[in-house]
């Protein structure tokens, strides 16, 4: 899996990790600055395996 986290007011940032696959799983409140609010964003790692499909991991 992969985080990254991404401030309220950057929805551009925020549409593109999810253009890429992440999903919001949490909120973390003033975590770097008083009143702003970053979005806890997860991606689950894919690997291809040996016939050459996809796969979680």
């Amino acid at each position: 899996m992969i985080f990254l986290m991404v401030a309220d007011f950057n929805k551009d940032a925020k549409k593109l990790y999810e253009k890429m696959g992440y999903e919001q799983v949490g909120i973390i409140p003033s975590f770097y600055r008083k009143g702003i609010n970053e979005h806890l964003m997860m991606k689950v790692k894919s690997e291809k395996n040996p016939n050459n499909t996809l796969v979680k991991i």
